[in-house]
């Protein structure tokens, strides 16, 4: 009779591969629970970590102003509205137009500083901005000592705003030397101090109201009494007090008057001749009464040559910020604009 399997021996043998198998899960499941312990531990902080950064860090670093390549962020315009004297109990509407303010001025001032040395090729120099800081803080005839302790209480104050002295360097004195540069650049180009100018000598007057501005006229034309016609009306503005010749008059360049004005006085035929009312500008309520003694060239005063770079160079501020070469982006004319700046009021 053949032998029967040994079933006791089949059936520890099935039983200790059972067994392994339960011993192979219970590993596995207890790598998967340690894995997810380690994951816990490691996911945690990371996730407390970027919530801070989040919420803490980066905040400070959101662009408000670009400049072509130059981006400005949050904590640079803290620090500037730190400088202008803005804090967190100012009226909120005047201390948000300041803000606007301030973010404009970070514009301009790199705008600026990019178009001296693109334009001219000059870039200030640290001696320079060391140099203003002296002029800045201290008389001429200061010492060294003086400076330094002087220089050292500036820089103390500003410290208590978390402003440092290289902030101090960038954002007040390099902009100010920066700004009287390219005046200078832009003023000899467009009116050197040797070269002679169109002018023209006038009596005029400016006065309030198209009734007023043609009284002044008839009574002008009738005796030719500019000085009483001066005292009778009370003009905003006058040229030329005459005198017993009636000829006395101001030379004035083009540009320093408006450009309605500019227009009758620099006329080919103008000389001699009484203009009729001349509204200032397109819906002035104020008139001019215009009469032209005499054309020539002469050097411009001093005065008339500062008026005259001003508005020179604001035409090139102007013209830069609307030039298709320069990529100007103010952030805070975006729809969360108002979000940054209450952020960043919060936080000066």
């Amino acid at each position: 009779m053949d032998k029967k399997p040994k079933i006791e021996g089949l059936a520890r043998k099935g039983a200790s591969a059972r067994g392994r198998s339960r011993w192979g899960r219970e590993k596995r499941w207890r790598y998967i629970i340690e894995a997810i312990i380690v994951l816990t531990i490691v996911a945690v902080p990371a996730i407390v970590g970027y919530g801070y950064y989040d919420t803490r860090i980066k905040p400070w670093h959101q662009p408000i102003v670009r400049v072509n390549d130059t981006v400005f962020d949050m904590g640079y315009f803290v620090k500037m509205l730190r400088v202008y004297g803005l804090d967190s109990t100012s009226d909120i509407s005047s201390a948000i137009s300041s803000a606007q303010s301030v973010a404009t001025t970070i514009q301009d001032n790199e705008l600026m500083k990019q178009g001296l040395e693109k334009d001219f090729g000059i870039v200030i120099s640290d001696e320079a901005i060391q140099g203003k800081i002296r002029e800045l803080v201290v008389s001429d005839n200061a010492t060294d000592e003086e400076f330094q302790q002087k220089y050292k209480e500036v820089l103390d104050y500003y410290a208590k705003m978390g402003v440092t002295e290289k902030d101090l360097k960038q954002m007040i004195v390099a902009p100010i030397l920066i700004e009287e540069e390219l005046r200078q650049r832009v003023g000899d180009q467009a009116y050197p101090a040797d070269q002679e100018f169109e002018h023209v000598r006038v009596q005029a007057m400016l006065v309030a109201g198209a009734d007023n501005a043609t009284a002044v006229r008839d009574a002008w034309s009738t005796d030719g009494d500019f000085d009483k016609l001066v005292v009778d009306y009370s003009p905003s503005k006058s040229y030329g007090e005459t005198s017993s010749d009636n000829v006395t008059g101001e030379w004035i360049p083009q540009g320093i008057e408006s450009a309605a004005f500019g227009e009758f006085a620099f006329a080919e035929e103008s000389v001699g001749t009484l203009s009729n009312p001349i509204p200032e500008s397109e819906g002035s309520e104020n008139y001019w009464v215009i009469k032209v003694l005499e054309k020539g060239s002469r050097l411009l005063s001093a005065g008339d040559r500062d008026t005259l770079i001003g508005a020179a160079f604001g035409k090139w501020l102007e013209d830069a910020k609307s030039a298709e070469a320069n990529k100007m982006v103010n952030y805070l004319d975006s729809a969360d604009g108002y979000s940054k700046i209450y952020w960043a009021l919060d936080h000066i």
